[in-house]
């Protein structure tokens, strides 16, 4: 029996390792592949475009948008901007977010030339930045049912994100940031009615934005710790602290930036490893501090936590959920994080991880943990309990299939 016949749009490539918008990608395009023919269209709005293995096995067919072609004119003047107030003054002029620099009706017309998305008996969208260029589709009344996965709030993300930019003397990326939280949150207005269901990953945000925005659907799917193969923890490890992330990503950058130069100096002779995309100011913290180490990406990340004494998520912003934190627990590593950090995820201080904010209590903390090998082991063992009960592939993936199953469109007789 032919199975039914799924679209999925995403602003990169789904995988089951990389950032954390490519691994929640690569959770649903999973999900999806058991119960649906997947069409995988990607357009490249947050990442590179080239196919990997897991979206090609996950996958029926692949197309990748030519998205570099269809830039929107008014954007294309913009990022060609030497000056940066002067282009933070004209990112303010745009109508949407920067990150929606595409031209919407040149994006449907190239979709529309791939695949035929009145075909399908459902259709999933990827963040809310895709949703201008199926505007079309979202209104006609004889569309397929179509998803919304938002993964967080990205008005408050940019909202957060600007005051970062504030606080780190980043004054035009701040306005950007500023200017892009505005239009996400007129983005919003517009379009989440007009989606069946949005998603988010976090019950947190599911409650505040069914407050915002009552005339939408809004419903949980959970991040999953990312599927690893096990390696045995190491009798004598050399690594105190690993810090693992897309450390090119403004608020990773800044994390390991506070966590060298504002938590280190209370922890004389401590070593920290930061694992990730580098970047020259990355690479900076390890030229200045001989105790830290800079790793840039790496194929596997268990032998690295397999050394590591503790993890650490120091974020002083974002949104949605950490899988970071998820995947820590997964390698049975325990954590130290701001509550920034742990946002979102229903994890109690001093049961399933140590929360601190300030740079000596963060310092504390990890203190704590590397002399007590007994609360190290307690943490670690009180994670990997939760993470079983709450955010495993196996039961994000149930989430999906099932929500899934009740809002495809019926399929004719024949074809199920």
């Amino acid at each position: 029996m032919n199975k039914p016949r799924l679209l999925f749009i995403a602003p990169l490539m789904p995988d089951d390792g990389g950032n954390g918008l490519a691994l929640r990608s690569g959770a649903f395009l999973s999900a999806f592949a058991r119960d649906f023919e997947v069409d995988l269209v990607v357009t490249p709005i947050a990442g590179g475009p080239k196919p990997t293995e897991f979206a090609l096995a996950g996958s029926r067919r692949l197309d990748v948008m030519p998205m570099n072609s269809i830039v929107d004119a008014h954007a294309s003047l913009i990022m060609r901007m030497i000056d940066p107030a002067a282009q933070a003054e004209a990112w303010a002029r745009y109508p949407r977010p920067s990150l929606c620099w595409y031209n919407p009706a040149s994006a449907w017309r190239a979709l529309s030339e791939r695949v035929d998305p009145f075909s399908y008996d459902l259709i999933h969208v990827q963040r809310l930045s895709c949703a201008p260029l199926i505007e079309p589709l979202l209104r006609h009344e004889n569309r397929p049912p179509v998803i919304l996965d938002l993964d967080d709030d990205e008005v408050e993300f940019y909202e957060r994100l600007a005051a970062l930019h504030r606080l780190r003397g980043e004054a035009p990326l701040a306005r950007i940031a500023e200017d892009d939280a505005r239009k996400f949150g007129a983005l919003a207005a517009h379009f989440f009615p007009l989606f069946d269901r949005v998603l988010v990953c976090s019950e947190r945000d599911r409650t505040r934005l069914s407050r915002l925005y009552p005339d939408s659907d809004f419903a949980r799917v959970p991040n999953a710790a990312p599927p690893h193969a096990p390696v045995a923890a190491r009798e004598t490890k050399t690594t105190d602290l690993i810090l693992v992330g897309n450390l090119s990503y403004v608020p990773n950058t800044d994390a390991a930036e506070w966590l060298v130069r504002k938590v280190l100096p209370h922890m004389v002779g401590v070593t920290a490893m930061l694992v990730g995309r580098s970047a020259p100011a990355i690479d900076a913290l390890g030229a200045e501090n001989r105790h830290v180490i800079v790793t840039d990406r790496v194929p596997d990340l268990a032998p690295y936590y397999a050394d590591a004494r503790i993890a650490v998520a120091p974020l002083r912003t974002g949104g949605g959920t950490r899988i970071k934190i998820l995947e820590a627990f997964a390698h049975g590593v325990p954590v130290v994080s701001t509550r920034q950090g742990a946002e979102g995820l229903d994890l109690d201080n001093e049961v399933h991880l140590l929360l601190a904010d300030e740079p000596e209590d963060f310092a504390a903390q990890c203190r704590r943990l590397l002399d007590d090998a007994a609360l190290a082991q307690r943490l670690a063992d009180n994670a990997s309990d939760w993470l079983g009960r709450n955010a495993t592939p196996e039961i994000v993936s149930g989430d999906i299939r099932h929500m899934a199953a009740m809002l495809r469109r019926p399929v004719p007789d024949g074809r199920d």
